[in-house]
């Protein structure tokens, strides 16, 4: 394939200051995959392809904070992200962080980083353990209850996203055209191998290739490599 995002925005500006590079632009537009609209999108808390600074509008707007207060770091290389809140910010300390958006045991904040993360949330409780050399013991074990309802908040909050993530007109179109050009810019090769006629050099007088088959030939020696993985009976090989 070839990629038609990045350097399809390229050319088309470039084609604007040089009639040179018209060709190149009306190439890749009749082969361009059509935009995936956003309704067959998903949307996750932590996708690369959204910006830090929608996370933090996003957090700002559900806690009536100031998106200032909230600042998120994607490290790219790593594929980590960073949150910090001012401590007046109330997704970090409030009624709401605990309650409507988190639980006692895993409040909002660490919901959030869970959720960027795409990591479930678990709660673990300290029960009586005792042992002969120590009656007091304990041990450590998930606690059911609290880890379910920290789930539910944390899946409050992603599903909450989902939505508010399209609700604005302009944000909309700006990811939707982010997630186009970053995982809809690609196409896969399509050999046409019809000037090639039905034989190739070597090949005995009374045998003649298929399109389909031709265009395999084709496509291994364009591309020098080639896995021909058709279901038995498709033609593959040739016997006499």
């Amino acid at each position: 394939g070839f990629a038609l995002g990045m350097p399809f925005a390229a050319r088309r500006a470039a084609a604007e200051n040089d009639p040179f590079f018209e060709a190149n632009v009306k190439a890749l537009e009749s082969v361009v995959p059509p935009d995936i609209p956003h309704t067959a999108i998903s949307v996750q808390v932590g996708a690369p392809w959204v910006e830090p600074g929608d996370i933090s509008q996003f957090v700002a707007e559900i806690f009536n904070d100031d998106a200032s207060d909230i600042k998120v770091h994607y490290d790219r290389p790593t594929g980590a992200y960073h949150v910090q809140m001012e401590q007046t910010a109330r997704a970090r300390m409030s009624n709401e962080a605990t309650t409507t958006w988190g639980t006692d045991e895993r409040p909002f904040r660490d919901l959030l980083d869970l959720a960027l993360m795409g990591k479930r949330a678990e709660v673990t409780t300290e029960v009586p353990a005792p042992t002969a050399d120590d009656p007091g013991a304990t041990r450590t074990v998930i606690d059911p209850v609290a880890t379910q309802a920290a789930n539910t908040k944390l899946e409050a909050i992603k599903q909450r996203f989902r939505e508010w993530v399209w609700e604005d007109d302009s944000r909309r179109e700006r990811l939707t055209e982010r997630y186009n050009a970053m995982f809809n810019s690609h196409r896969v090769s399509d050999y046409d191998a019809s000037f090639m006629g039905t034989q190739v050099p070597g090949m005995a007088h009374n045998w003649k290739l298929r399109p389909h088959q031709m265009s395999a030939v084709l496509r291994a020696i364009t591309e020098q490599r080639g896995l021909m993985a058709h279901e038995v009976g498709l033609g593959k090989t040739i016997q006499a």
